[in-house]
């Protein structure tokens, strides 16, 4: 289990169909939204903005062959070619597909926020090499739990679980094969605090709020449109906590909520209207928060707070009853938190 946590540090996805289904949000604004399970692992969605001179892409996917059916997509809606495109932040599943961006369009120009930058080049390529080392280790685990009828848990599978470990071992290998002659794409370009972009009822203003789910995340707000393309500061239905700044990320959701978008494009999941989504996953944040320091303030440590900090409800609302959904929501969201809030953890 360790290498698999290792492995799927960040988020991906299999390279199954239906692959993204595209959603027109105005003239000129497509969102491409991506079609697999939640599970384990989940391809990044995209956004293309239009612009008269050219096309903007938000995020790629997690391997260069997702990437390339994007490309391909964005080829059938427009004849513009991509003049810049932008990692919302350095997790492989929104910016592993660099480089078919680069090789496809070589005059884009990739902007990031500054962090990000320093990210691509450093602590990504790092992550990168250790999912190459320990990734044959896990994708054999996950064959051995397909062909033994058991999930995570060791329960029986259920439609649900056999379909998140099918997708999963298909990115995995996928993802693997390719990692091992990848070549990092360095930011031409980044942004400290905000830049706006483009022009007209298109135009982007990218902001940073400070550090959140990593300590680069950019959002993409069009005032136009009241559209708040979010990158993983909303995803769903859970978020990835895994190393993440949690207090800090509660406050920018509060922020989010007050600019009152009409359409939210989540980092992970389906379009969102208005701030219900926001507040939900706020929510979520504070209750975590508010748990842990309870449970500080009695003594207690992080395996205290593992075993009596569960969570319910929410982990039942937002994922669901099966014994996966349970796994996903202590995996991606409940076990990091906890662990991030008691520093002397290990």
């Amino acid at each position: 289990m360790t290498i698999l946590l290792t492995l799927l540090g960040v988020w991906c996805g299999p390279d199954a169909q239906p692959s993204f289904k595209t959603e027109t949000l105005a003239d000129g604004v497509y969102a491409f939204l991506r079609q697999e399970p939640f599970g384990l692992a989940n391809h990044a969605n995209s956004v293309l903005i239009l612009q008269s001179d050219g096309a903007i892409l938000v995020d790629t996917a997690f391997t260069e062959a997702a990437t390339r059916e994007l490309v391909e997509t964005i080829r059938g809606l427009t004849d513009k070619p991509i003049t810049v495109f932008i990692n919302t932040h350095w997790h492989d599943d929104h910016s592993f597909g660099n480089s078919v961006i680069k090789k496809a369009f070589p005059q884009a120009r990739l902007i990031t926020q500054s962090e990000t930058a320093q990210a691509l080049t450093t602590t990504a390529v790092a992550n990168r090499t250790q999912q190459v080392t320990g990734g044959p280790q896990a994708l054999a685990y996950f064959k051995d739990l397909l062909q033994n009828n058991q999930d995570f848990s060791g329960n029986a599978l259920t439609d649900k679980s056999r379909a998140v470990l099918k997708s999963t071992i298909q990115l995995v290998e996928t993802y693997l094969q390719e990692a091992k002659t990848y070549t990092a794409i360095p930011a031409d370009e980044t942004v400290e605090k905000t830049r706006v972009l483009g022009e007209g009822s298109n135009r982007l203003e990218l902001r940073f709020l400070g550090p959140a789910a990593t300590e680069g995340d950019l959002l993409i707000w069009m005032p136009e449109h009241r559209l708040l393309i979010s990158g993983d500061l909303l995803s769903l239905p859970v978020p990835s906590t895994y190393k993440a700044h949690l207090a800090n990320w509660s406050l920018i959701l509060a922020q989010l909520i007050k600019m009152e978008p009409v359409t939210v494009v989540p980092g992970h999941g389906p379009l969102c209207p208005g701030t219900r989504a926001l507040e939900q996953q706020k929510a979520l944040f504070d209750s975590v928060l508010q748990a842990a320091m309870a449970a500080k303030q009695e003594g207690k440590n992080v395996e205290n707070a593992l075993q009596e900090i569960q969570l319910e409800p929410q982990k039942s609302e937002l994922l669901g009853k099966e014994p996966i959904d349970r796994f996903l929501f202590d995996y991606y969201f409940r076990g990091p938190a906890l662990r991030s809030l008691f520093p002397e953890s290990p």
